[in-house]
Parts: C-alpha cells; sequence; structure tokens
C-alpha cells in the first residue's frame, strides 16, 4: 500500500484519516500493518489484502436503486443502503436551499467524484461540523445502519430536531478554491404563533387588502416563509412611516424562519390611509403581482351597548358614555319631543338681538 494522505480533511481534532492506494503489482499482495497506540499498551493489526483485477462494469447496468459491489468474489448488482425519510442527494439536486418540518427524518448522500474524492470540502474540524448542522441530530456510526461509507458515496440519517431554526453550509471547490458553494437549510418552527389580537394574514387566499381596526387596538400583519420556499416571505417590509398606526414590533416572537408577524398599534383617532406592499428584491416576475394596495381604516370602538338618548361615547376609544349638550342655536325653535328627558339644555342668548317671546 502507498500513503497518498496522512490527515485527509486536514482534522485538528476527534478526526485522523488516511488515504491509502493499493500499489499496481504483478502478483496479489497481502501486508501487516501493525498499529500501536502512542502509550504503547495496546496494539492492533490491519491486514490488506490487493489483488490483481478489477470488477466489470455490470451487463446489463445496475437498476434504479442498485449498485455494484466492488467486491472481486462478488461485483454483483445489490440494492443501495435504506433511504429513511425524504433522500436529499446534494450530487444530483440543482437545489441549493432545503427546508424540513419539525422532527422529520432526512437521509443525505454525496457521490464522489472520478477519482474518489468530493467535489467540496467537508468540515475541517468537530466544531465547525456541530455548526453546520446546529439543526440537527445525527449518528456517523456505519455499524448501526445511520451512515454509510463507500469509496464512491456516503450517506448520513439526520434528524430535524431544532424547531425554527436556520443554518448556512459555505463549501469550497477541492479542486478550485475561488468557487464556493452556500447551502441552506432550515427546521421550520414547531406550531404557528399564537396571536391574542386581530390577525391579517397575507398569505391567505384571498389576499386581505382592507384593514378595518378599532381605534387603539393591538393588531398583527402576518407572513409564512414556507408557502413560498425557497423564495423567502412574498411581501418587503413597508419603508414609509404609517399615518394611522404604529410599528411595535417587527419581528414578534422573533421568529428565524417560517413567520414574519408585525406588532402594529392604531391611533386612538380616526384614520384612513393607502399603503403599497412591494415584493422583496429579487422576487421572480411570474409569482403574482409587484405591489399591491392597502387600505387602511381606523374606525371607533365597537361597543356591546349603545349609549342611552341624550348621551354619547367620550371617545373612538372608549364605551363610557357622557351626557350631550344640546344646543339650540339663536331664532331656532325646539319642541319638546325633540329633547331627552333629564338631557341638559344650554340656551344660548344673541345679546345684540332684542329678545322677543
Amino acid at each position: 500500500m502507498e500513503v497518498v494522505n496522512k490527515n485527509l480533511g486536514d482534522y485538528n481534532t476527534r478526526w485522523r484519516q488516511w488515504v491509502l492506494k493499493a500499489k499496481d503489482l504483478d502478483a496479489d499482495c497481502t501486508q501487516d500493518v501493525p498499529l500501536v497506540r502512542e502509550d504503547g499498551k495496546e496494539n492492533n493489526m490491519l491486514i490488506f489484502q490487493v489483488k490483481q483485477g478489477h470488477c466489470a462494469a455490470p451487463t446489463p447496468a445496475c437498476s434504479e436503486g442498485m449498485i455494484q459491489n466492488l467486491a472481486l468474489d462478488n461485483c454483483k448488482c445489490e440494492a443501495m443502503p435504506a433511504v429513511t425519510g425524504k433522500l436529499v442527494d446534494l450530487s444530483k439536486s440543482t437545489e441549493t436551499a432545503f427546508a424540513f418540518q419539525f422532527g422529520e427524518v432526512i437521509t443525505v448522500r454525496q457521490w464522489a467524484e472520478a477519482d474518489g474524492m468530493n467535489k467540496w470540502t467537508n468540515p475541517t474540524s468537530e466544531a465547525m461540523l456541530k455548526e453546520w448542522l446546529k439543526c440537527f441530530t445525527f449518528d456517523l456510526n456505519s455499524k448501526n445502519g445511520k451512515a454509510h461509507y463507500d469509496s464512491r458515496f456516503i450517506q448520513v440519517e439526520l434528524i430535524a430536531a431544532v424547531g425554527d431554526c436556520r443554518t448556512e453550509i459555505v463549501r469550497t471547490n477541492r479542486l478550485d478554491t475561488t468557487e464556493t458553494q452556500t447551502l441552506i437549510a432550515q427546521v421550520w418552527p414547531e406550531k404557528a404563533p399564537e396571536l391574542k389580537h386581530k390577525v391579517f394574514n397575507l398569505d391567505v387566499e384571498p389576499m386581505v387588502k382592507d384593514f378595518e381596526v378599532e381605534a387603539g387596538s393591538t393588531f398583527f400583519v402576518q407572513l409564512e416563509e414556507f408557502k413560498h420556499f425557497p423564495n423567502g416571505f412574498a411581501w418587503a417590509e413597508p419603508t414609509v412611516e404609517f399615518k394611522c398606526a404604529k410599528v411595535i414590533s417587527k419581528n414578534f416572537g422573533e421568529y428565524n424562519s417560517g413567520y414574519r408577524v408585525w406588532m402594529m398599534e392604531a391611533k386612538t383617532d380616526l384614520c384612513q390611509e393607502e399603503i403599497f406592499l412591494r415584493r422583496p428584491e429579487g422576487w421572480p416576475a411570474t409569482m403574482g403581482p409587484k405591489q399591491v394596495l392597502i387600505n387602511v381604516n381606523v374606525v371607533s370602538k365597537k361597543c356591546e351597548k349603545a349609549c342611552e338618548v341624550g348621551k354619547k361615547y367620550t371617545s373612538p376609544t372608549s364605551c363610557d358614555c357622557i351626557e350631550v349638550e344640546t344646543k339650540v342655536p339663536v331664532g331656532q325653535l325646539f319642541v319638546a319631543h325633540d329633547i331627552a328627558v333629564g338631557a341638559t339644555v344650554r340656551v344660548m342668548l344673541d345679546m345684540k338681538t332684542p329678545a322677543t317671546s
């Protein structure tokens, strides 16, 4: 055997990987390689057997879901390792963004290049691996079937274990370090926002474009990213200042993925305004209009009981009633039934005009 690389991946901790290449000899070869711990207390033996020949390509070719066993005493087509849940084949997929439900099981597969090496770099430390896969739990032990390693591909089972989680994986081309690839993986929140006030969902069809809210009330505007993945949220945050309401929070619930909730409070005065909502930069032109007009109408608080005759609400935000002062303009005669019993009547006299009986 010939040692090609003594530390594949340039790991600083946890792993050490050697790349060995079988020599092209004229006869079969067996080599014993002793492994000794640094303290010298334990040792083991690696036995390498190099046989002449190779497995010829199967005829007919292995069918879908099958792969050739490269052992010289076999060379037959056999089933690929079992896939649990959704298969994400990073080598064959053109997608670079992936989203999963909380608790979903995923099988990730990566094929090697013709030289037996991966095109894209893998994590160079345990810390980097944990950061890349911070939204998932995984087991890299091939003995329990959760992972599989072959000279042609690797396969690992992941579980989306952290809800409302997003991670970006930046990989570098092994042969061209100026080329990078960014993979985005996110796990949707475990449950939808629990909002106790009025909610206007911009991703419900037909879209609600008339926002009627009570003066002084709290209301929410909700967007749902997963309905448009991988394009993100369908509407950009308005850049204008609202006339009839003020923004309390631009990300109520502090979501990392899945939802964006604007918490707003209506002004205490009656008010009307029109607001244009626009698509975010880069939004596909084929996915709906570029902008929509939203009408905001702040109305008086809806009270269970109306005020008695001769009384009115103290303000648009209150259900408290006060007596109405009835003003009688000069020269206008009010008959008795026009004035409620117990109402206060203010009589205005114009001193410049002589009073008449």
